[in-house]
């Protein structure tokens, strides 16, 4: 994420740039829109305000989840190996 200008890394502390706000506030709305869908068809009618709260709280801990996933992929990955000429 680094890479692709979603986060800064300064050591251990990863933070989020003005592209990675977006997109996180992008992916957040999209579970929730996704999750709210599927809570009001399964209920019958639309949510009531204090479940679309809980839907949006649901969708930023999956994102923080997925983030932190990602981000222990990465450390248990391999160093690329030097070769020496």
């Amino acid at each position: 994420m680094v890479d692709e200008g979603h986060v800064t890394r300064d050591g251990s502390l990863l933070s989020l740039t003005e592209a990675g706000v977006r997109e996180a506030g992008a992916i957040t709305a999209a579970w929730a829109g996704w999750l709210e869908e599927r809570v009001a068809r399964d209920i019958g009618h639309p949510a009531p305000s204090d479940l679309r709260a809980a839907v949006d709280a649901i969708s930023k801990r999956l994102l923080a989840e997925d983030l932190g996933d990602e981000a222990l992929r990465r450390r248990a990955e391999p160093e690329a190996a030097v070769v020496a000429p």
